[in-house]
C-alpha cells in the first residue's frame, strides 16, 4: 500500500471517529521516553558513521600491518557489522531497485538534515530534569468571559507538557507567527513524535473539531462564529487539509494567551535552579544586569508608551532629531558573565524606570543559585544609578557592583579633576594629558595623591587602553541609605561613604552599547568616562568587570531577538507577549547548557563516541541530505535524491 493511500485511510479512520491512543501518552513519562529513544538511535549512528570513518582511514593508509593490527581491524569490521543489523541498514541500491519493480514501500520522509531539538529535549528529560515544569506550566482552571462576565470552565485538548514543549521549541528555532509554527513545528513529524504524536495525526490531524470553521472568523461581541469577509482575519487559513498538522496554531496562541505570570516565573527560576544544581554555573558568579524594550503594533492591548528622540533623514539627507511615541513592553534580565546563561527576568510594560524591579530580580537570582553558587558582583549602567540601590547591594547583599558615573555628578567632577591635577604637576615639556598619562603608566604600583595610571595595548598600529584609578572619593551623598534625599544628610553626625573610580582616559574599543546608554540616561559627555565601585581594586580590574556589561547585550538581547525569537508573540495582547518572552529566554537558557554540553563532550579525554565533534558531523549530514528524502522498503533505507526518486518511480523531466 502506497504512502498516500496509508495516509488516505489513516485520515478517514480520524473523520469515521475511530478510537485513538488514549491521552496517557501524552505523559511526562511517555515523552521522556520517546526523547531517550530517539536520542539513543541517534548517538548510536553517530558513533557507528565515527567508528567507521576511523576504520576507513586505517585502510586507506596502505602501509603494513602486524597481525595484532589486522585482527583489531576484523574485530571492528565484524562488531560494527553487528551494530548495523541492529539499525535499520542503509541500502540505496536495494532501494532503487524496489523503486524501480513499483514495490511496495514502508514509508517515505523527508531527509533535512537533523537538528539539535532531540539532544534539546534529552538534556531537558536526562540532564537537568525538568520535563515536570512544563507538566506544571498550566493556565487557569477557570476564566470570565470577556462580555458577559461570567465564570466558565477553561478547556483544553491537550496537556501543558504537550504546548509548553510546542512553544518552547518553537522558539528554539526561531520560529515566528503562526503560519511559520504550522509550517515548521505541528506538520513535521520529527517533532510531533517526540510528542507521542503519531504520523497519521500530524498529517490528518488529530482531532476534526475545526475543520467546519475554516474560513470564518469570531465575533467581538457575540462569539459567534460567521463568515470573514474580504479583508477579515479567518480562521485556520494556514492549516491544510492536505497537511493539516498534529494540532492548531491557534490553539497553541490560546495557551499561551492564558499562562499566568506566576506559573512562567516559577518555570523559569525551576530551570535555573536545574542549571545550578547540574554544576553548570561557576561558584563566583559576576552578574550583569540590563533591561531592553521589546516594540509592539499599536494593536497589541495592554502595551505601555514612551516618548524617544531617534535620528530620522529629510528629503534633503540631512538628519535630524524628533521625537516619537513607542509602544511595547520592556523585559529585565540578570546574566551570569561567564556562560551567558540568565538567572533571573522580569517583565513590564516599557516606560517603567530602569530601576522599577532590580532588588527583586537580584534576589530572585541568589534564591535560584542558593547552595550551589554566589553571586558576588554586578555590573550596572547608568539606568541602575540608584545610591539607595547600589548601597542595599554591597552593605546587606555583599555584591561588589560596577556603575559609570553620570554627567552632571558631584563625584564625576571630584574624580576627573584628580585625575587633571595629577597630570598638571607631572608634566614635563610640551608633553600631552595623555603622554603624561602613559609615561605614568609605566611606572607601575606608584601611587600619586591616590591616582594610578593603567595602560594596556590592545593591537599593533592602535591606541592604547589608558585607565587612571582615583581612590576615596568623597563626594558621595548620593551613596547611602534612602539615596540622595535621604534625610540623613542632614545629621551632624553624616560622614560620606568613600567610593573609588577608574576613569577612561582613551577607549579606542568602546561598545556602542555604552554609548547608547549615555545618551538614552545621561546627555553628551564633556570628559572621560567614570567608573565607580564601593572597594578599591585596581583600575583594570575595575575596568574588566564594567566592560562584561556589553556581553548581555550580544549574547542575551540581540542573540533572543535574532535567534529566539524575543519580542514576538502569536497573541497581541500583554499576557501573550509575557508567555512568549518567558519562553524565549527559557529557549536561550537550554541552548546555552546544550552548547555547554556539547563543548564539554568535544573536549573529553576519550573521544571514540564523537571522532568527527558533533557540530561537524552534523554539518556534513546536513550537506549530505540536502534535497534528498528517506525511503523505507523491506528493513532497508536508502537516502535518494528528489529528482533521481521521481524518475525511479517513472517519471521523466522535459
Amino acid at each position: 500500500m502506497s504512502q498516500e493511500e496509508s495516509s488516505g485511510k489513516a485520515g478517514q479512520g480520524l473523520r469515521e471517529g475511530k478510537p485513538r491512543p488514549g491521552k496517557e501518552r501524552f505523559s511526562v513519562e511517555r515523552i521522556a521516553e520517546n526523547i531517550r529513544r530517539q536520542v539513543e538511535l541517534g548517538r548510536k549512528v553517530e558513533r557507528l558513521a565515527c567508528d567507521q570513518t576511523a576504520v576507513r582511514e586505517h585502510l586507506a593508509e596502505g602501509a603494513p600491518r602486524s597481525r595484532q593490527q589486522q585482527r583489531w581491524l576484523d574485530r571492528q569490521l565484524a562488531e560494527m557489522a553487528g551494530r548495523e543489523l541492529r539499525l535499520r541498514k542503509r541500502d540505496d541500491a536495494y532501494v532503487a531497485e524496489v523503486l524501480r519493480r513499483k514495490a511496495p514501500l514502508e514509508g517515505i520522509f523527508n531527509a533535512t538534515g537533523p537538528t539539535d531539538v532531540d539532544e534539546l529535549l534529552h538534556v531537558m528529560e536526562a540532564d537537568l530534569k525538568v520535563l515536570p515544569l512544563f507538566a506544571a506550566l498550566s493556565p487557569p482552571s477557570t476564566r470570565v468571559e470577556p462580555e458577559s462576565g461570567k465564570t466558565v470552565q477553561a478547556r483544553f485538548m491537550y496537556p501543558p507538557q504537550v504546548l509548553g514543549l510546542v512553544s518552547m521549541i518553537s522558539r528554539y528555532m526561531s520560529v515566528v507567527g503562526a503560519p511559520e509554527v504550522m509550517e515548521v513545528v505541528l506538520t513535521d513529524p520529527r517533532y510531533m513524535s517526540l510528542l507521542s504524536f503519531t504520523l497519521e495525526e500530524v498529517e490528518a490531524g488529530a482531532t476534526r473539531r475545526s475543520v467546519g470553521l475554516t474560513g470564518k472568523t469570531r465575533d467581538g461581541r457575540s462569539g459567534k462564529f460567521e463568515d470573514a469577509g474580504e479583508m477579515g482575519p479567518v480562521r485556520n487559513s494556514g492549516r491544510s487539509e492536505e497537511y493539516r498538522g498534529a494540532l492548531s496554531s491557534e490553539t497553541v496562541a490560546g495557551y499561551e494567551g492564558a499562562l499566568p505570570p506566576e506559573a512562567l516565573e516559577a518555570t523559569m527560576n525551576g530551570l535555573v535552579r536545574a542549571v545550578a544544581q547540574a554544576r553548570l554555573l561557576p561558584k563566583k558568579i559576576l552578574g550583569v544586569l540590563d533591561s531592553t524594550g521589546l516594540e509592539s503594533v499599536p494593536s497589541c492591548l495592554g502595551t505601555g508608551a514612551v516618548r524617544k528622540k531617534v535620528k530620522v533623514e529629510t528629503k534633503a539627507r540631512r538628519p535630524r532629531t524628533v521625537e516619537v511615541t513607542i509602544r511595547g513592553f520592556k523585559v529585565w534580565v540578570l546574566m551570569d558573565a561567564e556562560t551567558a546563561i540568565p538567572l533571573a527576568i522580569r517583565f513590564s510594560t516599557i516606560e517603567k524606570p530602569e530601576n522599577e524591579c532590580v532588588r527583586e530580580i537580584v534576589l530572585q537570582a541568589k534564591q535560584n543559585v542558593e547552595g550551589y553558587c554566589t553571586l558576588v558582583g554586578l555590573a550596572v549602567d547608568r539606568g541602575f544609578l540608584d545610591g539607595d540601590f547600589l548601597w542595599w547591594a554591597k552593605q546587606e547583599q555583599g555584591i561588589d557592583w560596577v556603575c559609570p558615573a553620570k554627567e552632571g555628578m558631584l563625584v564625576t567632577k571630584e574624580a576627573r579633576d584628580r585625575v587633571t591635577e595629577v597630570l598638571v604637576r607631572k608634566k614635563q615639556g610640551a608633553e600631552s594629558p595623555l603622554e603624561t598619562a602613559e609615561r605614568l603608566a609605566g611606572r607601575s604600583h606608584v601611587k600619586l595623591d591616590g591616582v594610578s595610571f593603567f595602560e594596556a595595548h590592545v593591537g599593533l598600529g592602535r591606541e592604547p587602553l589608558l585607565l587612571a584609578g582615583v581612590d576615596d572619593l568623597t563626594c558621595t551623598e548620593f551613596y547611602g541609605e534612602g539615596g540622595a534625599n535621604s534625610s540623613r544628610l542632614n545629621s551632624k553626625h553624616f560622614r560620606p561613604t568613600p567610593l573609588h573610580a577608574t576613569v577612561v582616559l582613551n577607549w579606542p574599543d568602546r561598545p556602542p552599547e555604552d554609548r547608547q546608554d549615555e545618551n538614552d540616561h545621561d546627555g553628551e559627555a564633556n570628559g572621560p568616562v567614570v567608573l565607580l565601585s564601593p572597594i578599591p581594586e585596581a583600575a583594570s580590574v575595575r575596568f574588566q568587570r564594567y566592560d562584561q556589561r556589553s556581553l548581555i547585550e550580544n549574547r542575551v538581547n540581540r542573540e533572543a531577538k535574532e535567534h529566539h525569537s524575543l519580542g514576538t508573540s502569536l497573541v497581541r495582547t500583554m499576557e501573550g507577549t509575557r508567555s512568549a518572552t518567558y519562553f524565549s529566554l527559557m529557549a536561550l537558557l537550554l541552548a546555552r547548557v546544550l552548547e555547554i554540553r556539547i563543548e564539554q563532550a568535544e573536549a573529553a579525554a576519550d573521544r571514540r563516541a564523537e571522532r568527527l565533534g558533533l557540530r561537524r558531523y552534523r554539518r556534513k549530514v546536513r550537506i549530505e541530505t540536502r534535497h534528498k528524502v528517506m525511503v523505507y522498503a523491506d528493513g532497508r533505507m536508502g537516502l535518494i535524491k528528489v529528482w533521481e526518486f521521481a524518475k525511479l518511480a517513472g517519471y521523466s523531466f522535459g
